[in-house]
């Protein structure tokens, strides 16, 4: 599992342990919990990953890490899988987008690629 992986299951156990341990008020009107941005984008993506998924996720990163090819913008995307979906999002350099969802594909098996990936103002190329 790699860092970023480990922080979005984090937070996602930190939410749902929130959530569960507010008490509605006397009056009896619920109570809505702050909105927390990552846990937010998971959940409204259907992305609660399973130990397969992240494996998914962990796979594709080391490709990208691996590949010199690659700015170091790349090597930072954010990637979501589900059962359902690989999600990639973030800034990358001119022209690479469809080389990393090309890389997410050979990982993904018959989840769907969601590519949210844009093209950053300046990215840095590996040497």
């Amino acid at each position: 599992m790699n860092l970023q992986t480990g922080r979005i299951l984090l937070l996602s156990l930190s939410a749902a342990a929130l959530e569960s341990s507010l008490v509605p008020p006397a009056n009896g009107q619920g109570v809505e919990p702050a909105p927390i941005a990552h846990v937010k984008i998971a959940a409204a993506e259907g992305n609660r990953q399973d130990g397969e998924s992240m494996l998914v996720s962990g796979q594709i990163r080391s490709a990208l890490w691996g590949d010199p090819s690659l700015s170091a913008l790349a090597k930072q995307i954010d990637i979501l899988a589900s059962p359902q979906a690989v999600v990639l999002r973030g800034p990358v350099a001119a022209g690479e987008t469809s080389h990393i969802e090309a890389v997410a594909r050979e990982y993904a098996g018959t989840r769907q690629i969601e590519n949210h990936l844009t093209v950053g103002a300046v990215a840095l190329r590996r040497r």
